[in-house]
């Protein structure tokens, strides 16, 4: 029992399956994914500006898009799971489902520092902190397109390995949390 989806392939078959921008090479492919936000962000000027990574976002895809860039559109049929699976980092907020997923292979996350608008953002910012490859990107320069740096960080940097599942941890969280009450 996981307390994430799990993926439906390996990591070599979801790096088949996910579509690459055209000009991607051999570039670091990042996906983008904002949840039910995806689809309203525009991340082409970001994605120009950031030429050493290949970027696959979410949306309606018109012309013209910078040669790095592929949008899925919103029912294209990808599992997530899969789509974090295959990808070299993934650029996200910081929601439990993304986490998650990260964690289960564990894939590189630059997640974009919360605003304070939802109460579990910071322990989510705090346990991607200690169990993932990971990096802050400040919500300015998300907005300016300034992600390379963070994407360079996630990289570079490494996770402990994540147990079978999250079970017990869990268990134990809940325990501490309820008994506390």
């Amino acid at each position: 029992c996981a307390l994430w989806r799990p993926a439906t392939c390996s990591v070599a078959e979801a790096r088949a399956r996910l579509p690459r921008p055209p000009a991607a090479g051999e570039r670091p492919l990042v996906v983008v994914s904002f949840g039910g936000y995806g689809d309203v962000l525009d991340v082409r000027d970001a994605a120009a500006a950031n030429p050493e990574f290949a970027f696959l976002g979410f949306g309606a895809g018109d012309p013209p898009l910078p040669g790095n860039l592929h949008l899925l559109p919103h029912d294209h049929g990808l599992p997530h799971q899969d789509l974090v699976l295959g990808a070299d980092c993934v650029l996200a907020k910081p929601g439990y489902g993304t986490v998650a997923e990260c964690y289960a292979r564990p894939t590189p996350m630059v997640y974009v520092e919360p605003s304070g608008a939802f109460p579990e953002h910071p322990e989510l910012v705090k346990t991607i902190a200690q169990t993932l490859p990971s990096a802050a990107l400040s919500l300015a320069d998300f907005r300016e397109g300034r992600w390379a740096p963070a994407i360079h960080e996630a990289l570079r940097a490494s996770g402990p390995p994540p147990p079978p599942n999250a079970a017990a941890e869990a268990a134990a969280w809940l325990r501490a949390h309820y008994e506390a009450a």
